[in-house]
């Protein structure tokens, strides 16, 4: 059953705050003046007083008797009364006809109604379904149902009745989509789905088989891999086509990964088959992903070995060159030979008898002075050819411009894998005209296109090489795509239409003030940019801090702010006050105060059973969250064997179950007073950490930035310092492209427009694309010498930073394509697609899309207003660094945190990985609450104790601790303990107007 306190259904309850108390009931002149126009008796009076305020805060009605003590004394305190008049008196009112006919008066000016299942069943059913198209928690239709209710003016009834409603709908609408699609399904198909269930002589089935995911990309594993991607084409396409929302089909995926064959098989027919339908086509379009990302990883191995071979040549150039020399002084003196012309050809060959060795070391040496890596890419390629082309055939690559010349290179490539034993080939051989050619830049054409006796030929390898490292651009960029891929298939399918796109754009201009007509929205940048850049022109020579030193422009180091002796000994004073406590205690009482497990259900989106399901949820912390693993978690907690521990986090965690427990834990955080000195909480900062992972999966990479395998943990910290978002990804990602999706994902009561970075967040199609989402992009810039500045007007000349600017803003190019642009933007915000899915697709090797282009110039506007500030405002520099430090101490805290197992992530398959960094994120939260608690709870002993505390103080301390905690040995996890929170709106009396009026710098 669902309870109401995992809904917006309100209860009243008697530990409601001071600060609450007074705010939500605590009648005003208005609202007294309403009562005493409907009610002329004093008790009356009073009576309806706390049914009117106890309506406004819970929607519906209820008994006098019902409402607490607290609210009641209230109420009757701000009536003027000395003292709550006795309960009999209070509650007789409610059986009196007088209050009935004051209620219906009160409906009458509130404009609400009653709610009458049997009158309006209909359209709060409608709603309800409506809901369960997308949502498939019951609390979460409960929610819109009420929200509609509101909106509609009706009271809410009973909370049973919205249960109910909820739940039917929800399984209709379940019913619905899993019905249809196993109706579409053949005899043949369900046949063979029913053996996939099967366990035959093989301990693993077919089910079991459907699951499995890529290893290290070795030569061997892939060929595998190529196989099951096989099994799983032919499968999927016995399978009907999904027409069914993406956070449905998301929800049923998870809920048929989670099951095994013999769960799967228990499933009544319809459901067994849809789900088994949505899981093959997800598996599929995965391993379509998966193909590419291997054959991405396949070339950029071949230019990595090529780059070092070429780097390891540089330094024996002085050895091959003198043999080389020796060589052609050889071949001189055999030329002088003495004789007949056949017995001079004769020597001559006699000294290149090994030619081919002589050319290729040839070419390898003179590509050192032009820095040529590609003459090493022969070796390496020779065997990786055939797992390069059969990714490519498998694939099946398609492209977004039916005339691009990709298609025909991918025809070509199928003409010369049977020319294998052919290292020269000719033009009609490959299937191409000289003029076909075009495309090539240098240095590829001089290594393709060779002179022979017979003529103009090819070089087979180097053609093949030069496709592959296009077709990998192309693939990066977008321009080509996988039908029935999940992140490499057509982005244009999830862009809104005309219509739905002309309906949303008001919406979406109201919402992020951006106007929405380009001529205007042009207008309107080129005013600013020009005005900004006049500004800081006009403001140079005063600034102490900027110089131009030979035309780049040089920043002085901004001195960094030590902690004054204030909070030094505040520090020290919380830290030496706060209790030692386990670590297990820490995550029960955080768990308890945000009310975590109520987040916790069954893949299939059902209450669990579980009556330790609170304590299962802190075990499973220290399992995962803490990284000890599920054997050490038996061992250390001795209350939940490892298999109770491992089949909680496949039947009933997912990702997204974990992002709305993470969501919980942040909003009971944001009651607290203290964090608001920290920070307004509308910045965060981005940053990335190394995790050490096993070298068995995809996301496992070797970057050099980083050193060492591993992948990439993506932390989004608010500037209150707790962390909003976490993703997992690959080493070798571009960390920009995932700056925005934190932002956009973060569904808490924290919701920052300011997001910061590290150097690498400054590209021009990021900065064009958070503007269009209302998302102001501020990184930390490290070398601003090298950054160039645009013009607003070409012919525009400034007196003291003309050497900083760079050619003018394209403007008309902007105006052309701003429509598109938004476009995307708007179908980001509806949740169509994803920012990170667009910035891929926006990188520098995208050299045909003009919505790319538009994308720069757009960001080169963007770039330049934030620059031109970051130049100007010394304090806004100071806000950036503080706020990615930030970002840096988290990524420390979480390495203490995320301790067992040495801090490597021990999972292979890579939604567990997800999982994984999310349990690390969880865990994190909540022992960050749990410090702000206790140290709310020192800073009360201090203040008590004549402590004079300052807001600039209690701005400098920080939540990441863990010097208190216990986090090894013997981990006793007691449910059962005794422990509130302290008043999370306490504030210290000396703290003046409060931290909603103090800028913390």
């Amino acid at each position: 059953m669902t309870t109401e306190y995992e809904t917006a259904y309100r209860r009243l309850t008697d530990d409601i705050s001071e600060r609450d108390l007074r705010r939500l009931f605590t009648p005003s002149k208005k609202d007294l003046d309403l009562i005493h126009g409907i009610a002329k008796k004093p008790y009356a009076r009073l009576g309806l007083t706390i049914h009117f305020k106890a309506f406004q805060y819970l929607g519906y009605f209820v008994l006098l008797k019902h409402v607490p003590e607290r609210i009641k004394a209230h109420i009757a305190l701000a009536l003027g009364y000395k003292r709550l008049p006795p309960a009999y008196r209070l509650e007789a009112y409610d059986g009196t006809k007088s209050k009935r006919d004051h209620l219906a008066a009160l409906r009458r000016v509130l404009r609400v109604e009653p709610f009458e299942l049997r009158a309006h069943r209909g359209w709060v059913e409608g709603v309800a379904r409506d809901a369960a198209q997308t949502k498939h928690n019951i609390p979460d239709i409960i929610n819109q149902l009420i929200d509609e209710l509101i909106r509609r003016r009706f009271e809410l009834p009973v909370f049973s009745v919205l249960e109910d409603i909820a739940r039917e709908a929800r399984t209709a609408i379940h019913d619905q989509y899993l019905s249809r699609l196993s109706e579409a399904l053949s005899p043949a198909g369900r046949a063979m789905i029913d053996g996939l269930l099967k366990r035959g002589t093989d301990p693993l089935t077919g089910w079991n088989a459907l699951k499995r995911e890529p290893k290290r990309p070795t030569n061997r594993e892939v060929r595998h891999w190529l196989q099951h991607l096989e099994n799983l084409k032919r499968l999927a396409d016995q399978m009907p086509p999904l027409e069914i929302p993406p956070s449905k089909l998301r929800f049923f995926r998870d809920w048929a990964r989670a099951y095994d064959a013999a769960q799967m098989a228990r499933l009544k027919g319809p459901t067994r088959y849809g789900l088994a339908a949505i899981f093959i086509h997800a598996q599929r379009g995965q391993a379509l992903d998966d193909v590419v990302d291997i054959y991405l990883r396949f070339v950029q191995r071949l230019e990595n070995i090529a780059v070092r071979k070429l780097q390891e040549h540089r330094l024996a150039t002085g050895s091959d060159a003198d043999t080389l020399i020796e060589r052609f002084l050889t071949t001189l003196q055999a030329d002088d030979t003495r004789g007949s012309a056949v017995r001079q050809l004769a020597a001559l060959r006699d000294t290149y008898q090994d030619k081919d060795a002589l050319i290729a070391a040839c070419q390898q040496h003179l590509s050192v002075r032009h820095k040529d890596y590609l003459p090493f890419l022969v070796e390496p390629y020779e065997g990786m050819r055939t797992l390069l082309l059969n990714c490519l055939d498998i694939a099946d690559l398609h492209c977004l411009d039916e005339a691009s010349d990709s298609r025909a290179l991918l025809g070509v490539l199928q003409r010369l894998r049977k020319l294998r034993r052919k290292r020269v080939i000719t033009h009609e051989d490959a299937g191409l005209d000289p003029k076909d050619l075009r495309w090539l830049k240098e240095p590829w054409p001089r290594h393709v296109e060779i002179d022979t006796p017979e003529g103009p030929a090819l070089d087979r390898v180097f053609l093949e090489l030069a496709i592959h490292f296009r077709l990998r651009n192309e693939l990066k960029s977008g321009e080509l795509f996988v039908p029935k891929g999940n992140r490499f298939d057509d982005y244009r399918e999830h862009l809104l239409d005309d219509e739905r796109f002309a309906k949303e754009l008001d919406a979406y201009g109201e919402t992020t003030r951006i106007e929405i007509d380009p001529v205007k929205h042009v207008a309107k940048l080129r005013r600013e940019l020009g005005a900004k850049t006049a500004q800081v022109d006009a403001r140079f020579p005063n600034n102490p801090f900027a110089e131009i030193v030979n035309n780049k422009l040089k920043l002085s180091r901004i001195r960094r702010n030590e902690l004054s002796p204030e909070v030094k000994l505040l520090e020290a004073e919380i830290t030496a006050r706060m209790a030692e406590v386990n670590v297990a205690d820490v995550l029960v009482d955080a768990c308890r105060w945000a009310n975590v497990a109520s987040e916790f259900r069954t893949v299939a989106g059902e209450k669990g059973r579980l009556k330790d399901l609170s304590l299962r949820i802190v075990v499973s912390l220290i399992c995962y969250g803490l990284n000890l693993g599920a054997s050490q978690t038996e061992r250390s907690v001795r209350l939940v064997s490892r298999k109770q521990v491992a089949w909680l986090n496949q039947q009933y965690v997912t990702e997204e179950t974990l992002d709305r427990a993470i969501v919980k834990v942040i909003n009971c955080f944001n009651q607290f007073q203290l964090p608001k000195y920290w920070g307004s909480g509308m910045s965060a900062s981005a940053d990335g950490k190394k995790w050490n992972i096993y070298e068995q999966n995809l996301i496992s990479e070797r970057h050099i930035r980083y050193g060492g395998y591993g992948g990439l943990g993506y932390y989004h910290v608010s500037d209150r310092y707790i962390a909003l978002m976490a993703h997992f990804t690959t080493c070798g990602t571009y960390e920009a492209i995932h700056i925005l999706d934190g932002l956009l994902k973060n569904a808490s009561e924290i919701q920052p427009d300011t997001v910061h970075g590290d150097t690498q967040s400054q590209s021009y199609p990021v900065f064009a694309l958070a503007y269009l989402l209302g998302i102001k992009l501020m990184p930390r810039i490290r070398d601003l010498g090298d950054c160039s500045f645009s013009r607003a007007e070409p012919k525009q000349r400034y007196t003291h930073i003309n050497a900083l600017m760079d050619a003018a803003i394209k403007w008309d190019l902007i105006e052309e394509h701003l429509p598109e642009m938004m476009r995307i933007a708007v179908s980001i915000k509806a949740g169509l697609l994803t920012s990170s899915s667009i910035l891929r697709r926006l990188g520098t090797q995208n050299r045909k899309n003009p919505i790319y282009f538009a994308f720069v110039e757009l960001g080169r506007v963007i770039r330049t207003l934030f620059l031109l500030d970051y130049v100007d405002d010394v304090e806004l520099r100071r806000t950036i660094h503080r706020a990615t430090n930030k970002s840096e101490q988290f990524n420390g805290f979480m390495r203490l945190v995320f301790f067992g197992g040495e801090g490597v992530v021990a999972e292979n398959m890579r939604h567990e990985q997800q999982k994984l960094m999310k349990w690390a994120h969880l865990a994190a939260n909540l022992i960050i609450l749990h410090s702000v608690n206790e140290m709310t709870r020192v800073l009360r002993e201090l203040e008590a104790e004549g402590y004079e505390l300052t807001e600039e103080a209690m701005a400098g301390t920080s939540p990441f601790r863990m010097g208190h905690l216990n986090r090894f040995g013997l981990m006793l996890v007691d449910s059962n303990r005794d422990s509130d929170p302290s008043q999370a709106d306490w504030q210290p009396k000396s703290s003046g107007a409060g931290p909603e009026n103090f800028t913390v710098h």
